[in-house]
């Protein structure tokens, strides 16, 4: 689950913001309720959610926002919520709200990060191209035979292999490794 700060003016309206979350099994969010300590507890790499209205101790949320780290998302809670005045990364719910609201609001922020770490572990995984170090292998040593027995430059050599794949209708493995064999 994600780290959540609740930072509201009252203290009261923050605690009942946590019980809210708590009695939907949420873990106990954390209560601050200046800024040096949403910076300090925001600032650990993880992602999160801000839970905060309009201003907290005569600061704006845009401020807030100029300060927190860009895996943090901001729930805004506030009367009257003006889509022209939210800016990415926050998300505005009207006071009054349905306990519900907030809750299918955290999971899909929730859900939002998830994809994005499951993405970028995706994305640092598989070196080449979305494909195994043993393919990545394969291709490297048929296109340096290429280089030493057809006399071709690297950019030649891999041209070559993507038109024999092409032209069999197999991939660029399967070509290299006939490259392999053959020569």
């Amino acid at each position: 689950m994600e780290n959540i700060i609740i930072a509201l003016p009252k203290r009261k309206e923050s605690e009942k913001i946590g019980r809210i979350l708590t009695s939907f099994g949420i873990e106990t969010p954390v209560i601050y309720s200046s800024l040096p300590e949403i910076l300090s507890a925001s600032g650990k790499g993880e992602p999160g959610i801000l839970i905060m209205g309009e201003n907290l101790n005569n600061i704006s949320y845009f401020e807030v926002c100029e300060y927190l780290p860009e895996n943090y998302d901001v729930i805004l809670l506030s009367e009257g919520i003006n889509d022209r005045s939210i800016r990415d990364g926050v998300v505005g719910i009207s006071i009054p709200f349905r306990p519900e609201e907030l809750i299918k609001t955290i999971d899909i922020i929730c859900s939002v990060h998830e994809r994005r770490i499951l993405k970028k572990q995706k994305h640092h995984s598989i070196p080449f191209a979305g494909r195994s170090v043993k393919d990545k292998q394969i291709i490297d040593r048929a296109k340096r035979i290429l280089m030493e027995k057809k006399d071709m430059e690297e950019p030649e050599a891999h041209r070559y292999l993507q038109k024999c794949s092409m032209d069999a209708g197999v991939s660029l493995v399967e070509s290299a490794k006939k490259i392999l064999t053959v020569m």
